[in-house]
């Protein structure tokens, strides 16, 4: 059964009646959690609170949490889909949506749980749709800040970077989890996969996905001669490469996004706002302002070997800022 979400009391009276006996749907930010009001009735349960200081005020018992950095999320990042570990089996977060505020009472112990779309639903579900706009699935980030620094449990809508924008500091991905780097360029037969070839090499036997695309590439382009060449004697290999075209899919799955042009990144961020903090050009990283790296198409095998070296620096640079973050 499905009900569309109206500033309705008879609407949220209902909801709650639903909630004693049935698992309830909700959109929340751009995923979608069960909700139950017992924390028995949830299967990976995490507590919701209402305020920064309610969060606080439960951690206080936790010698071992970070409170300076855990005061700076709660007050610069939140509302946010992201997640506090606590405990072995203890999560805790913020209600940061309206629509959840007039369901629930400050105090009210609430529980919920991720819905991956094919779960058994113990007694039937009730599916609460917004009053506007489309819900994406996307994943909740779940931070466990016992650890210090804190290490990242989960990967979801909060990335690495915005949390570690905001900390002052960077966090540690737990042994589970992958660290994603996406290299773009305009065409996706030179410079993006070159620095793919080569920091595929820096990175080998690392937990590290690496892949490249083209704002303006097209599909099934093999590298340039001179690309492979430079980056076999480089110690890498891209004679197998294929272009792409750079999507917003792509774009939402990589952790770093390096660019070669300061365009690349403004064509990055108009396609997914939400990618500023985790986009920069290859050869400022981890600063915001640099140099673009020249297009060598159509240039000689000298000018190609002059970048394919230049990058080797900056990647270098990179690899190790990467390796610091993997348990």
């Amino acid at each position: 059964m499905r009900i569309k979400w109206q500033d309705n009391p008879k609407v949220i009276k209902k909801i709650r009646e639903a909630m004693k006996t049935s698992v309830v749907i909700f959109p929340y930010r751009r995923t979608k959690v069960f909700f139950w009001p017992m924390k028995e009735k949830s299967p990976l349960p995490y507590r919701l609170f209402f305020s920064p200081e309610e969060i606080k005020e439960r951690l206080v018992a936790l010698p071992e949490v970070n409170f300076n950095l855990l005061s700076q999320i709660l007050e610069k990042l939140f509302p946010a889909s992201l997640i506090f570990r606590t405990g072995d089996k203890e999560y805790s977060t913020l209600l940061s949506e309206t629509l959840l505020t007039q369901l629930f009472t400050p105090g009210e112990e609430i529980y919920f749980s991720e819905w991956e779309g094919d779960e058994e639903f113990p007694t039937g579900k009730i599916e609460v749709e917004p009053a506007e706009g489309r819900v994406f699935n996307r994943p909740f980030t779940v931070l466990d800040i016992r650890k210090n620094p804190f290490v990242l449990e989960k990967k979801g809508e909060v990335g690495i970077y915005d949390i570690e924008e905001v900390i002052g500091e960077k966090i540690k991905l737990a042994p589970s989890l992958f660290f994603s780097v996406l290299l773009v360029c305009t065409g996706n037969t030179c410079r993006s996969p070159m620095a793919k070839g080569i920091l595929e090499t820096m990175l080998k036997d690392s937990r590290v996905f690496i892949y490249s695309a083209g704002t303006d590439g097209l599909r099934n382009s093999p590298a340039s001669a001179s690309a492979v060449q430079v980056v076999t004697k480089l110690g890498g290999n891209i004679s197998r490469h294929l272009s792409q075209p750079l999507t917003s899919e792509m774009i939402e799955n990589a952790d770093l996004i390096l660019v070669m042009e300061k365009r690349h990144m403004i064509r990055i961020i108009d396609m997914v706002p939400e990618a500023k903090n985790k986009t920069f050009i290859l050869s400022a990283y981890p600063e915001r302002e640099g140099n673009d790296i020249i297009d060598p198409i159509g240039l000689s095998y000298e000018t190609f070997w002059e970048i394919g070296r230049e990058m080797k620096i900056y990647l270098e640079r990179i690899a190790q800022d990467i390796r610091e973050r993997l348990l």
